[in-house]
């Protein structure tokens, strides 16, 4: 495990190799009732978790599902990747709420995806 500076509000120990990757992610908050989903942007993704830009706070150890949109617009059919997690990380930065997730299981193809130049970001 590497710990690396990378401007993000949290001390940073990585598992995974990280890519910056700003796309829009809904989160879907199955334990909030009074904030069923929220929509957010990545700030970067791994293959074990991604850090999110919202404007609303999320309880830390919240469980989550997410849906990630890559692909620009306009696009006939966008990819969209899912996957579940937990909160870990939350911090207060200069544009709302930094959010760190933390995936349930890696996402496997992830690093495909993001490594090929056919998918433009």
């Amino acid at each position: 495990m590497q710990q690396v500076s990378d401007g993000s509000p949290f001390p940073v120990q990585r598992r995974h190799r990280r890519y910056d990757l700003q796309c829009p992610v809904r989160l879907q908050l199955p334990q909030m009732p009074s904030v069923s989903s929220l929509d957010t942007v990545s700030r970067n993704v791994s293959l074990g978790g991604m850090l999110l830009d919202s404007k609303i706070s999320v309880p830390k150890d919240s469980p989550v599902f997410l849906t990630m949109t890559l692909g620009r617009q306009p696009m006939i059919r966008p990819l969209q990747i899912t996957a579940e997690g937990r909160v870990v990380r939350v911090a207060k930065d200069e544009s709302g709420f930094a959010i760190a997730v933390e995936f349930t299981r890696p996402l496997s193809r992830i690093e495909n995806l993001l490594t090929t130049s056919e998918l433009s970001f």
